[in-house]
């Protein structure tokens, strides 16, 4: 340390300032565009903005669907094979009474930046609109309609 005219004691000030500037940086990753954990914060925002209490959802087994192949629209290439395409999993929301409902699927598309929920409920219209819309890629196999 000599040779940079740092002292020991420095040197050793030096640490923590340093572990906190790494930990700032590892907690930052989630707003770097491109990220799994941004494409999540975005889907998690744009779910919420569907429930009645937006401030107040519960996540589990959020994951990254990737695109199997290209994907054209209106004959411009939007995604190719490997990219990410949707996020998919599960939130429990609060109701009209402050309860909350049980875990519905969740997808979002990360190309048209919508997100699509699976209801929890009844066997209304929109409960089976909703079914039609939702991304077969997020679905598990008790949710695939039988054909």
């Amino acid at each position: 340390m000599d040779d940079i005219g740092l002292s020991p004691y420095t040197e050793v000030r030096m640490r923590p300032l340093f572990a906190t500037a790494c930990l700032f940086w590892v907690a930052s990753c989630q707003y770097v565009p491109g990220t799994d954990a941004s494409f999540i914060r975005n889907a998690r925002a744009s779910v919420s903005d569907k429930l009645i209490d937006p401030t107040s959802p519960l996540w589990r087994k959020e994951r990254i669907i990737k695109s199997e192949t290209a994907d054209f629209r209106n004959g411009a290439q939007v995604t190719k094979p490997g990219d990410p395409k949707f996020v998919c999993g599960e939130v429990n929301g609060k109701n009209q009474m402050g309860a909350f409902v049980g875990f519905s699927p969740y997808a979002y598309d990360l190309v048209n930046k919508q997100s699509y929920l699976l209801p929890s409920f009844d066997n209304t219209n929109e409960a089976a609109m909703a079914i039609l819309n939702f991304p077969t890629a997020c679905m598990t196999k008790s949710q695939l309609p039988n054909v």
